[in-house]
């Protein structure tokens, strides 16, 4: 009986752990002075690996309420990792006025996140 509910709450764990490492993957066009948003609302911490694979550079910003702060440029080819606290987002700016940007995404842990387009601001 012990070793039957020991049985039962280490497939638990592990379910648990399995799931809070899910991740995501995407490759995301983003029009030209347009913005993609990553995470709006309520969820829990993650991390984004950020690939520039277009030609123009782009920026990155993280913001939690209403402080927003850019963290870098990455021109083409470069990438960068960023931990995104909870209930917080990650914003990729397409910085040119004429070319659409190509990046590549991947998320690691809480992928259950809001994704949408925006107007630069």
């Amino acid at each position: 009986m012990f070793r039957m509910n020991l049985v039962k709450i280490a497939s638990l764990l592990f379910l648990g752990w399995l799931s809070a490492c899910a991740t995501l993957n995407s490759t995301t066009y983003i029009d030209p002075q347009k913005s993609f948003v990553l995470g709006e609302g309520a969820h829990g911490g993650y991390t984004a690996e950020i690939k520039n694979s277009g030609t123009d550079p782009i920026e990155i910003f993280l913001a939690n309420g209403t402080v927003r702060k850019s963290v870098g440029i990455l021109k083409s080819g470069q990438h960068g990792k960023y931990r995104v606290s909870c209930n917080s987002v990650v914003q990729i700016v397409n910085m040119s006025a004429a070319d659409q940007s190509i990046v590549k995404i991947r998320v690691k842990g809480d992928t259950d996140l809001s994704m949408q387009f925006k107007e630069n601001r």
